[in-house]
């Protein structure tokens, strides 16, 4: 599900690497 989730985001967004590191960063940081 997550990778499905990086393909759309990279055919959605060309700075989709960017949005999805923050996204990680962000869940990782929650999970804490």
């Amino acid at each position: 599900m997550i990778i499905t989730a990086m393909i759309a985001l990279r055919t959605l967004t060309p700075d989709a690497p960017a949005v999805f590191a923050t996204h990680l960063t962000h869940v990782h940081t929650r999970s804490r």
